[in-house]
């Protein structure tokens, strides 16, 4: 009787056993935190159009007091879109610190890195405001909650692939440059 399970774990690679990345690999890893991006640069503009159309002001300002959706007006959540953001996008210092990252991202070499590793810290920073926005999706009266809600899911989806296509873009960058210095 054999006692190795059929179900054992393959064996682990040494960090030099790690084959690199290939070219396509890097590049797929790279379109990938583009498109995913992209998207999530849109939908940031997208949900201020929406947040400012419809007088819909943060929930979330980290310290700052809150407008109250009851005195909100189209102008006023525009205001508080330069410097707290809206209910549905960072604000605008933020997204146009997000288009930066993005563009280093795409860029060769230390530089691409560089954008990719600040573009995902920045993603997961919008997760975690993204997350204080889903507190009270019946805040807003005046808009259907459902409609909230998917705006914020789709946005929390755009952010979590980019995130993820820019640990890819990262890792890949770090396997192939580790493995050429060996």
């Amino acid at each position: 009787m054999s006692t190795t399970s059929s179900l054992s774990r393959p064996p682990q690679l040494l960090p030099s056993e790690v084959p690199p990345t290939t070219p396509r690999q890097r590049a797929a890893a790279k379109r990938g935190l583009l498109i995913a991006g992209l998207v999530s640069l849109a939908m940031q503009v997208v949900g201020a159009a929406i947040s400012i159309g419809a007088a819909l002001p943060a929930q979330v300002a980290f310290g700052d007091t809150l407008l109250d959706p009851a005195d909100a007006t189209p102008a006023l959540v525009a205001q508080e879109f330069l410097t707290k953001g809206t209910a549905l996008a960072p604000p605008v210092f933020l997204t146009i610190a997000f288009a930066v990252m993005l563009f280093l991202a795409t860029r060769r070499r230390a530089a691409g890195v560089v954008g990719a590793v600040l573009l995902t810290v920045l993603s997961v920073l919008f997760t975690v405001a993204t997350l204080g926005e889903y507190a009270n999706p019946d805040r807003f009266p005046d808009f259907s909650s459902t409609a909230y809600l998917l705006l914020l899911i789709l946005n929390q989806i755009t952010i979590t692939a980019t995130i993820l296509f820019g640990v890819a873009a990262v890792v890949a960058a770090f396997r192939n440059r580790t493995r050429r210095a060996r």
